[in-house]
């Protein structure tokens, strides 16, 4: 597990240079889908955001118990080996009260009893526009958008 986050953080460390209007604030992007995390790592980074890329919740859990802290996590609900409610829950038991964005299927779902909405501190739908993502992560920061800030 540890190469492949190794070299995970390594394959993004191009994108997590670039100086936007987010100020270099670090997100840690959990997703399974190669492809998908590429495009909201891409996405993010462009913003200004510096990004984390891992293919799963025990990674995450890794990546999150070492010294870098995040400003936001963002997660698809379902995600390989721990999905992103459980992995929430596992941040919280850890001690970790970083921000989540969770990319659900269906916000019609309900939060299980042990973990109230404000546990999650936004929800988008998984199909998001990217406008969509970045105004999650903003809201999530509880800071405004930027007059600079484009959105594709």
């Amino acid at each position: 597990m540890q190469n492949s986050i190794a070299s995970i953080e390594t394959e993004n460390s191009e994108m997590a240079n670039h100086n936007g209007s987010a100020d270099g604030r670090k997100i840690l992007l959990v997703n399974g889908d190669r492809k998908q995390r590429a495009l909201h790592a891409e996405t993010l980074a462009l913003s200004g955001f510096s990004t984390c890329c891992v293919p799963s919740g025990p990674d995450a859990l890794e990546v999150l118990g070492g010294a870098v802290r995040f400003d936001v996590v963002l997660t698809e609900e379902v995600v390989p080996g721990l999905g992103g409610r459980d992995l929430v829950h596992a941040m919280r038991v850890m001690g970790n009260q970083t921000a989540v964005v969770i990319l659900s299927r269906n916000l019609a779902g309900r939060f299980p009893p042990a973990m109230p909405p404000d546990e999650i501190v936004e929800e988008v739908p998984r199909a998001a526009s990217s406008r969509e993502l970045l105004s999650a992560v903003y809201r999530a920061l509880h800071a405004d958008h930027p007059a600079e800030m484009s959105f594709s």
